[in-house]
């Protein structure tokens, strides 16, 4: 009798591991086609805003609702993918000094993702993710980029105030886009909930 059960316990354990591991492969199966659709969306954007791409706002929406790893995964996925638009279909000049700005601006889009990731494992306030979240972004990816003018060419006003305006005003609107987009495939079931103790941007 005893060995009976501990059979049936066998089984059954083997059945919740097994199922575990199909609900885990279809969680990474569905982030990765968000990841695919924020290049796609990377590709419009970079088409519409070129040098101005809301990096900020992917910065701001993955961090606040993904792990870090994930998070910079699928920024560093906006950015190839925004370069690669610009080099083979935008006509950015291939000189030394173009491609060290496109590299600054992985390492500034890098850096503001995981300032929010930062943020967001000590905010639990939800929609307060977004609101703080982005403002550090921004700061600090304009911070790197502002930086970057140290050791690589820049025009006199690339950052003065209505350049920074001309910035800031499609990453505002991106992270309305895609914040909504994100929660969506979340009420929709598409993507998971963020794990445990994480209430994510949307609580």
């Amino acid at each position: 009798m005893l060995a009976a059960l501990k059979r049936q316990a066998g089984r059954d354990m083997t059945r919740v591991m097994n199922i575990a591991v199909m609900h885990d492969g279809s969680a990474s199966l569905r982030q990765g086609c968000w990841v695919v659709f924020v290049a796609a969306l990377s590709v419009v954007f970079s088409f519409a805003l070129a040098c101005a791409m809301p990096f900020a706002a992917i910065a701001t929406v993955a961090a606040a609702n993904m792990p870090r790893r994930g998070a910079l995964m699928l920024t560093g996925v906006a950015w190839l993918t925004n370069q690669t638009v610009g080099y083979l279909a935008l006509g950015y000049p291939r000189i030394w000094d173009s491609f060290a700005w496109g590299a600054a601006i992985g390492v500034a889009a890098a850096l503001a993702t995981g300032a929010v990731s930062l943020l967001s494992a000590r905010i639990r306030s939800g929609p307060l993710v977004l609101v703080a979240g982005f403002t550090v972004a921004f700061a600090v990816y304009e911070l790197a980029l502002f930086s970057a003018t140290a050791v690589l060419p820049s025009g006199d006003d690339a950052f003065s105030l209505p350049v920074i305006l001309q910035i800031l005003w499609p990453n505002m609107l991106a992270l309305a886009a895609l914040a909504s987009l994100h929660k969506l495939a979340l009420s929709i079931g598409f993507l998971a909930r963020p794990e445990a103790g994480r209430d994510g941007a949307y609580a």
